[in-house]
């Protein structure tokens, strides 16, 4: 085998498991969506001061945009490679 088709075969490799990791990193992401949807209600349910729901649901809110972002910005830069 050549040089320049054990660099192919990296590279191809290297490509599929980028798209492993983007792919399981999509799933865990809509899970925690879905687990802090039921975090919320949760607060909202239990018998809590209220100044709690106003501080953690606007929080989890921004926690959600910040991966959101962070998420677009490395896709971005593996559909860049």
């Amino acid at each position: 085998m050549t040089t320049m088709d054990e660099f192919r075969r990296l590279a191809v490799t290297m490509h599929q498991r980028v798209r492993q990791l983007e792919a399981n990193g999509v799933r865990l992401h809509r899970k925690w969506l879905s687990n802090r949807e039921r975090f919320i209600e949760a607060l909202k349910e239990a018998d809590l001061p209220k100044s709690i729901c106003e501080f953690a649901v606007p929080m989890l809110g921004q926690m959600a945009d910040r991966i959101s972002n962070l998420e677009k910005s490395l896709l971005g830069d593996i559909s860049h490679d």
